[in-house]
This record gives structure tokens, C-alpha cells and sequence, in this order.
């Protein structure tokens, strides 16, 4: 019964420091680009110790411009791994959220919560998310 013990056991070992590998925190400081159907939105941010801040500018889809908010993030840094998906505040009911898979790649949207027509029409539209 031993003998048959220690194989498996060092298969849960591996797959243990695979899994907890795949799993390290992404460092997402800098600008990104969010590349939307009618023009680039910019995201630059900034650690500042356990959260990261910035300044979001998604373009308008009609009227031309932008809009620009501060963002915070709200989700713990140490969640920032490949394939979680990271939230952002604006502080005036909009909410970005990014899924990446990299520290340079992902897909960025954002989640309005206004009845503003044009930000409504951005509503859940997924677009690439690159450095």
C-alpha cells in the first residue's frame, strides 16, 4: 500500500506547483489600449499599494470625443492572474472589467449603469485589451 502511495502523491505535487504557477499575480501597471469598433480607448495605471488607479478614456461611438474617468480598481491585486476577471470603479456608476490572459493581452468591457444612450450602446461589447 505504501509503495503505491508515494507515485500518486508526487503527482499531486506536480499538478499542485502547476496549478499555483499558472496562478501568479499580473503586473498591470502602464497603459493598455482598448480597441474598440469606432475608435482606441486608453487605460493607464498605477500601483499604488494594494490597488491599482488610472484614468480610463473610452471613445464616443457617436458624438465623436470621449469620455474619461479616474478608475480604482476594487478587486484585490493579488486576484490579477490570467484568466480572472478584474473590476474597475469610475465613481459614477460605470464599471470596467477586464479579463487577461497575459500581462500584455486580454479583453476589456465595460458595464454602465446610467441611462446615457451612448455608454448604454457599449454595454457588455468585448474588445482586445493590449499594451
Amino acid at each position: 500500500m505504501k509503495r503505491h502511495f508515494l507515485p500518486w502523491l508526487t503527482i499531486l505535487l506536480i499538478l499542485t506547483s502547476t496549478a499555483m504557477a499558472s496562478a501568479r499575480e499580473l503586473n498591470i501597471a502602464g497603459p493598455w489600449i482598448l480597441e474598440y469598433p469606432h475608435g482606441k480607448g486608453t487605460l493607464i495605471l498605477t500601483r499604488m499599494g494594494d490597488t491599482y488607479v488610472g484614468d480610463l478614456t473610452i471613445p464616443r461611438p457617436q458624438s465623436g470625443g470621449s469620455f474619461v474617468w479616474k478608475v480604482r480598481m476594487l478587486t484585490h491585486p493579488s486576484h490579477v492572474t490570467p484568466g480572472f476577471t478584474v473590476s474597475f470603479d469610475t465613481g459614477s456608476n460605470v464599471f470596467l472589467f477586464l479579463n487577461l490572459s497575459s500581462e500584455v493581452s486580454g479583453v476589456g468591457w465595460i458595464n454602465p449603469g446610467t441611462e446615457n444612450a451612448e455608454l448604454q450602446s457599449l454595454f457588455g461589447v468585448k474588445v482586445p485589451a493590449h499594451r
